[in-house]
This record gives C-alpha cells, sequence and structure tokens, in this order.
C-alpha cells in the first residue's frame, strides 16, 4: 500500500490514512468481542448451574 499520494507528491495518501483507521477499529473490535465473549460463557456457565440446581429442588424452570 502506498503511503504517499500518487496525485500529489507533497501529501500523505488520505486512502494510507483510512487504512491504518480502519486497522485500529479493527483491532480495538477483536479485544472486546474477545471480553464479551469470556463475559458470554461466564454467563452460561452460570445460568446452566442454577437450572441444575433448581431442577434437583424440583422447581420448574419458567420459559
Amino acid at each position: 500500500m502506498m503511503t504517499e499520494c500518487p496525485f500529489d507528491s507533497c501529501s500523505k495518501c488520505d486512502i494510507w490514512t483510512d487504512y491504518q483507521v480502519a486497522c485500529v477499529a479493527l483491532q480495538e473490535a477483536e479485544e472486546l468481542c474477545s471480553s464479551n465473549w469470556k463475559e458470554i460463557s461466564y454467563l452460561l456457565d452460570r445460568v446452566k448451574l442454577l437450572e441444575a440446581r433448581l431442577t434437583e429442588a424440583g422447581i420448574d424452570i419458567p420459559e
């Protein structure tokens, strides 16, 4: 990818700047996704545990 503008050699390419911004945004999204997935997995495990305890106690689980 070119870092200099092909139309004006004195300025930086806007496409390159957009590319850099997109890379940073993707990296932040991946970090958030990982954290969110860990939290979702923890909560799903917790729900399964609570459902098992309710079933053992003979309590119906509402839909």
